[in-house]
């Protein structure tokens, strides 16, 4: 995705939701909302509180801007627009604060997810520390519709069986995120702050049969 014309491209068919699996870049870099999403973060990190800090991402002749920052509260933050407000808006980039051991939260929160389908976000980037992590919409993500409090529960429990799992916090937040994203259809990438994001998950139907695998028969082959 380094080709300016195919990165002017991609922005523009996401926007429309036109962005089909086959198409997705296998990086994603985000140089013209750097220096703000830095700003967010450092405030983030200085905040006593452990604020989450928030702003739409917008569309400005094929280049992406943070507009309309918002301070949350301690663990979240809500978009002051929703996408279908405005034709240029793309989705939201949000902020977690470290938590109190000082390690980072890897990926997207349940609520997060449930957001992103209701907002009808086409890109949702967060940031923790160094570490960077962006959803993007596909032809697979199910449609905006409202999300019920029993399923924002059914999406706590995949965590909440990976934190079963005793595996350690960040694999157990990693797996989470892939089992969320092949499920309603997001693809998933992550990296270090300041360089492209990797594709770690395209939700094709490939993935997601071998994503069931993992998760039920490879746990029965190994326990014998």
């Amino acid at each position: 995705m380094s080709d300016e014309n195919e990165l002017e491209t991609t922005w523009q068919r996401l926007i429309t939701g036109q962005l089909k699996c086959r198409e997705l870049p296998k990086t994603l870099d985000l140089p013209d909302i750097r220096n703000d999403m830095e700003r967010l973060w450092q405030f983030t990190a200085r905040d006593s509180s452990r604020r989450e800090l928030g702003a739409c991402i917008v569309l400005d002749q094929n280049r992406l801007k943070l507009e309309h920052e918002v301070v949350g509260i301690p663990r979240s933050v809500q978009p002051m627009h929703r996408v279908g407000d405005y034709d240029d808006h793309l989705g939201f980039f949000h902020t977690h604060p470290l938590y109190p051991d000082g390690t980072e939260a890897v990926g997207f929160s349940h609520k997060d997810f449930a957001g992103a389908l209701v907002d009808d976000e086409k890109l949702l980037v967060v940031r923790s520390s160094q570490r960077v992590f962006a959803l993007v919409r596909t032809e697979r993500t199910r449609l905006p519709v409202p999300v019920s409090k029993q399923e924002v529960d059914e999406f706590f429990a995949v965590f909440q069986n990976y934190y079963d799992k005793e595996l350690p916090q960040d694999k157990a937040q990693i797996r989470a995120n892939h089992h969320l994203c092949c499920w309603l259809g997001f693809a998933f990438y992550a990296g270090e702050f300041g360089h492209p994001l990797k594709r770690e998950l395209n939700p094709t139907f490939r993935e997601k049969l071998m994503s069931f695998l993992r998760r039920t028969l490879m746990p029965s082959l190994i326990k014998g």
